[in-house]
């Protein structure tokens, strides 16, 4: 299921990543409602897919894809935020009236609201610990603030006996209350029996026979009850009387859970049903979460041993092939005379050029021997860095200058730009370039090119994938090759230098005579 909304993501995504290059063109004054629609529609859409990824991240089991997909859902997180910025920016206000697009993409209000991604608090439970911890330690040194009026201290003993007395108090009362009512309605049975004779009251009746139906007894061997009670008629005449009580009682309970249904108070009955489904999808929820940190660490420990076997099996090969690539590029760039060079013969490396002489080393910075194996010769990388050095030093030249004339001039034609810019803006109306396109495009493509065409039945139990660990692993085992080899190649070129230098100065000697 989840691999499912994850290909649908990719493609509305893939949409959405079509629509953002025609954004950037400008667009004149009078088709300002035109653009706030498009911005509002892409603010929804993205919405929608942070959401999206928000679940998946959070369901995702297989740790590969989640380490892209918090990429992805980083990425989407930002341009959210960077298209409400266009929108106040076009809209020239905070809040924006977004009913015309949702009607259109079928939305309710309820998808405007921005969701907090669940990682905020899942994934940061330690930091958050500690800041209870630091709060209730800081709380804990203040003093604590005493109300005015205090209540005198009592010993434990007198505390329980005041309970135990204010305990048989409170029973007394409830003892005499209930007393009362006997007498009251052994009063009431007495003067029954008395005016028997006498022509029986509707309510005393109906009364009587509700305290017979409490007592279980049976109307007609009742002793309280009068003869006169127990013929047919009175009996005819009482029992619609209970009869309507009871379905009177009975409507007033069932409005009254219709109230408290409606003001919340209590679930109604589909709810009712569907909370043993929720119970059990919440479960299901957890269980996923806890196979992500079985996973995780199944994960981290793959890491390191594969980086270990990596660079012990692999590493020592890996450093002389770069070596002999390397000098074989030394050797090729010396061995032709600089009058002879051709950029375009070099059997070894068909995209370096044999200039003649030996190549300066790029610089690490620059990106050290990464550089060597790009498509660029080394009179293109030598330009680079002078022009690099020429560029430093004309900042350098233009800081120490600092003369009025320039100054002035400098400010005029700031003004003018400023207002040309200015007018400029006043006419149409851009977005900024986004900083977090580059990054959903880099992990849209990742999917598409690793992920998109795997099969599950490979790894079905959502275990990492091996083959790309070692891909990526291998990565990075080259690089801090790299690193080291650019050392050493760095001083084999000098040596080099040096001995062709001592070579090239030394006097050649005569021809011995015969």
């Amino acid at each position: 299921a989840y691999q499912r909304l994850w290909d649908s993501s990719h493609l509305i995504l893939q949409e959405l990543l079509d629509q953002e290059q025609p954004l950037l063109q400008p667009v004149p004054e009078q088709e300002r409602q035109s653009f706030q629609y498009r911005l509002s529609s892409l603010y929804l859409y993205y919405l929608g897919l942070l959401r999206r990824f928000d679940t998946l991240y959070d369901q995702m089991v297989q740790p590969q894809k989640r380490r892209l997909l918090r990429r992805l859902l980083d990425g989407v997180a930002g341009r959210v935020l960077e298209l409400k910025d266009d929108l106040v920016r076009a809209d020239l206000c905070e809040t924006h009236c977004l009913d015309q697009v949702l009607q259109d993409l079928k939305l309710t209000p309820a998808d405007l609201e921005v969701p907090i991604p669940k990682y905020f608090m899942l994934e940061q439970s330690s930091a958050l610990r500690d800041q209870e911890h630091m709060l209730a330690e800081i709380l804990s040194r203040l003093e604590p603030v005493y109300s005015r009026r205090r209540f005198p201290v009592l010993h434990w003993t007198e505390a329980i006996i005041l309970l135990q007395s204010a305990e048989r108090a409170r029973q007394g009362r409830l003892r005499a209350t209930f007393m009362r009512e006997i007498r009251k309605e052994e009063e009431r049975d007495r003067k029954i029996q008395e005016e028997g004779q006498n022509q029986f009251n509707q309510d005393e009746a109906a009364v009587t026979v509700q305290k017979g139906v409490r007592r279980r007894l049976p109307w007609r061997s009742s002793p309280n009850i009068p003869a006169k009670m127990q013929c047919g008629d009175v009996q005819a005449h009482v029992s619609p009387q209970v009869w309507k009580g009871y379905l009177q009682r009975k409507r007033t309970r069932q409005d009254r859970r219709t109230e408290m249904e409606f003001i919340g108070m209590l679930p109604s009955p589909n709810q009712v049903e569907h909370l043993g489904i929720m119970y059990q999808a919440g479960l299901g929820e957890e269980v996923r979460r806890l196979r992500q940190l079985e996973k995780e660490e199944e994960f981290q420990l793959a890491m390191v041993k594969t980086y270990d076997s990596l660079r012990e099996t692999e590493g020592p090969y890996i450093k002389e092939k770069m070596k002999e690539q390397i000098r074989q590029w030394f050797i090729e760039c010396q061995s032709v005379s600089p009058a002879s060079a051709d950029p375009t013969l070099n059997p070894s490396f068909p995209h370096l050029a044999l200039t003649g002489r030996f190549p300066d080393y790029p610089d690490e910075s620059s990106g050290g021997s990464y550089l060597i194996f790009a498509d660029k010769t080394p009179e293109q990388v030598k330009m680079e860095l002078e022009v690099q050095v020429q560029e430093s030093k004309k900042k350098d030249q233009e800081k120490s200058k600092g003369k009025e004339k320039g100054k002035k001039e400098k400010k005029k034609k700031k003004g003018k730009e400023a207002k040309a810019r200015k007018g400029e803006a006043d006419t149409t109306l851009k977005v900024s370039p986004s900083k977090s396109v580059p990054v959903i495009n880099a992990g849209h493509e990742e999917y598409t090119n690793l992920w998109k065409n795997r099969y599950e039945s490979l790894h079905p139990n959502q275990s990492f994938d091996s083959e790309t660990l070692q891909v990526e692993k291998r990565k990075e085992v080259e690089q801090e090759i790299r690193i080291q080899v650019d050392e050493l190649m760095r001083q084999e070129l000098k040596n080099l230098r040096l001995a062709v230098d001592r070579e090239e100065g030394r006097p050649s000697k005569a021809p011995k005579a015969r």
